[in-house]
């Protein structure tokens, strides 16, 4: 699938902020709470969000089908919030842009998460000597934080094939009704699953289930763009 990726629309672009448009499920105890949250980053880590927020719904009763409806979200006025450069510390100021080369991007997720420098030769092994699931959490941390090229995403998919514990679940159709190639990673009972285009290899959705609940949390990836133009445009 690396081998074989194309260019996502996004890549054509140049913009100054990395914006990612992602809807949230996530559960807080016993209720689900839904966000709709827009963020512009710049590579110094300077931060704009818009969000809005869903009330709390039971968890053990929790309407998956809501997901991915747009129009849940309609009627809620955003909050915004804003983080200078000086509070936020990018992936892109820590290690430059993502990497195409497995050996670099490997190493840079490694020393993020608390795993040591990679140590194996890579490929075939790309050992990032980090727990799956906790792997799986850098890779959605990272989609948020910055935009990957296509060299990028090949290289990641490329890690995540070698990965001891990591579960290929062939093709799946996400919450928004889009196709996608679906992985996971199972701990302690409960399991956490990437979805990833097959064409472009972008990031379209994650899920985390734990038992006696639903969900323990669903994102959507509606946009990961790079973009001009600045919130106050929009």
């Amino acid at each position: 699938m690396a081998d074989l990726l194309v260019s996502a629309p996004a890549d054509a672009t140049t913009g100054r902020y990395h914006y990612t448009q992602i809807e949230q499920w996530s559960r807080g105890d016993d209720q689900i709470i839904g966000f709709l949250i827009e963020t512009w980053r710049t590579n110094d880590g300077a931060t704009t969000k818009s969000e809005k927020r869903v009330p709390g719904q039971p968890a053990r009763s929790f309407d998956m089908a809501q997901i991915g409806v747009r129009q849940v979200f309609d009627a809620i006025t955003p909050v915004s919030s804003s983080l200078s450069a000086g509070e936020v510390e990018s992936f892109v100021e820590r290690h430059g842009p993502p990497s195409g080369n497995p050996v670099v991007l490997a190493s840079a997720i490694s020393s993020d998460n608390g795993g040591p420098l990679l140590a194996t030769e890579c490929p075939p092994a790309c050992d990032v000597t980090l727990r799956p699931i906790v792997f799986f959490d850098a890779i959605t941390s990272l989609y948020r934080e910055t935009y990957l090229d296509r060299a990028a995403r090949a290289a990641l998919l490329r890690l995540l094939a070698v990965q001891p514990g990591v579960a290929f679940l062939g093709e799946v159709t996400d919450r928004g009704g889009r196709k996608a190639v679906e992985v996971a990673v199972a701990e302690g009972g409960g399991r956490f699953c990437l979805l990833f285009d097959r064409d472009t290899g972008v990031l379209l959705a994650s899920e985390r289930s734990v038992p006696g609940y639903v969900l323990d949390d669903y994102s959507l990836y509606h946009l990961l763009e790079r973009r001009d133009l600045s919130p106050a445009s929009t």
